[in-house]
């Protein structure tokens, strides 16, 4: 359900700090409800030559595209935890290399999100529940009968 992609310049990240921020967002993720196995982040890595920013080739520099689907920011007091949030994650590892940074959010219905081609249950439900606990899509049969994907 989030999904992060990182495009960088070459060399922004070390293989420890990729593993920072995919623990720190997903303890973030998972501390209101969303299951480990929906957080996925992407890392794309360019050369100088291949990464614009005005026109210009830019030797540091890091995009970070956000999907949320399903959920949105229900106040502005989540949204402004969210970026904090954010921020106590990236700034440490970008700001001492002189990287910077934008990113975007992209926010989806529920309506347009599929986990192996399946309805996902409702949040709050026993199912979701099941699914957070295993970590993993449960059922499956039983739901694909149910979304008519098989007799």
């Amino acid at each position: 359900m989030p999904k992060w992609s990182f495009t960088y310049t070459t060399r922004s990240f070390t293989a420890e700090d990729k593993e920072r921020i995919t623990k720190g967002r997903t303890e973030l993720y998972t501390s209101v409800g969303i299951p480990v196995f929906y957080c996925h982040t992407n890392f794309f890595e360019l050369p100088a030559e291949s990464i614009y920013a005005g026109g210009e080739r830019q030797a540091a520099l890091t995009l970070l595209s956000i999907q949320h689907i399903a959920r949105s920011f229900d106040t502005p007091e989540i949204k402004d935890f969210f970026f904090s949030t954010l921020d106590k994650i990236l700034r440490p590892i970008l700001k001492p290399k002189g990287i910077e940074w934008e990113l975007g959010i992209i926010e989806s219905s529920r309506n347009y999100w599929r986990v192996h081609g399946l309805v996902p249950p409702q949040t709050g439900s026993d199912l979701k529940k099941k699914w957070f606990a295993a970590n993993k899509v449960t059922d499956e049969e039983e739901m694909a009968h149910e979304q008519g994907f098989i007799e």
